[in-house]
């Protein structure tokens, strides 16, 4: 139910346990009380991901010993809900849905989780007179496949990829080595990129940022951890990612780096 009273979203701990019980809850030391002014202990916040239509966003849930679920005033307003006559106006074929990519694992896990850009969903454009292409797996060399798999876990774990059966494009992938000794996974989209239609939203020239600090005497900087990785790709688009590896075939459900369309994408949501 919703709860226009309410600042922030509630689970009781029944629904917790049933859907959510192998995530551990965060710390909490917000203090609630009901409209009695009675004190609600709070047994942790619950990081979850929401899913409203073509809107996805980042939210947390208290968890408290019993109660109804609720759906606060932040919830609300960053899935732009309306309410109508006491209740949610939801359109036909649109549901509400609350997930978690984590799996059971330890508070380190939570921690590491990436965030998604609030109420933003990529769905790519595409083209129609585009034929798929299924390319063949490139064959990595023996001293590099248990990092490969390694790598592979750690973005599954992570949300950012799944593990499919079947998609009608399926591009190749190479492992190249960092400075650090660590690999990267690196995805030849050269093919899917063909047939997308690449958004025209503007990208900024350095001479037009430079001459807008002019005379600026003190500056900071930004280092996005995974840039793309923190925008969701719609489920119309993300076939369109599926890559093969030794370990099976693959998809991102997150905007993959060499993706023709995420650049356009990022900054239109920077913006």
């Amino acid at each position: 139910m919703s709860d226009t009273g309410s600042a922030v979203a509630i689970l009781p701990d029944s629904i917790y346990l049933h859907y959510f019980k192998d995530v551990p809850l965060t710390e909490s030391k917000l203090h609630l009380v009901c409209y009695l002014q009675n004190y609600i202990p709070v047994h942790g916040r619950l990081p979850v991901i929401v899913t409203f239509g073509d809107c996805c966003v980042t939210a947390e849930f208290y968890i408290v010993h019993k109660g109804t679920p609720i759906l606060g005033r932040d919830l609300l307003a960053a899935l732009n809900l309306r309410i109508v006559n006491g209740r949610i106006a939801l359109p036909q074929q649109s549901t509400l849905v609350v997930h978690t990519p984590l799996s059971a694992g330890t508070q380190h896990q939570v921690e590491e989780k990436l965030s998604c850009a609030y109420g933003f969903l990529h769905k790519v454009k595409m083209r129609n007179n585009v034929m798929p292409v299924q390319q063949k797996l490139w064959c990595f060399p023996f001293s590099v496949r248990e990092a490969v798999s390694k790598e592979l876990r750690k973005l599954v774990q992570k949300d950012i990829i799944e593990e499919i059966d079947s998609s009608e494009w399926v591009s190749p992938t190479l492992v190249t080595q960092k400075k650090g000794g660590s690999i990267r996974l690196c995805m030849d989209l050269r093919e899917p990129n063909k047939a997308i239609v690449i958004d025209s939203h503007p990208l900024p020239h350095i001479e037009v940022v430079f001459a807008e600090h002019r005379g600026a005497k003190m500056f900071s900087t930004l280092d996005l951890q995974s840039t793309y990785y923190q925008v969701m790709l719609h489920e119309d688009s993300r076939d369109l990612t599926a890559f093969t590896t030794h370990e099976g075939l693959f998809r991102f459900k997150h905007v993959p780096y060499g993706l023709a369309s995420a650049p356009s994408a990022f900054q239109k949501r920077c913006n």
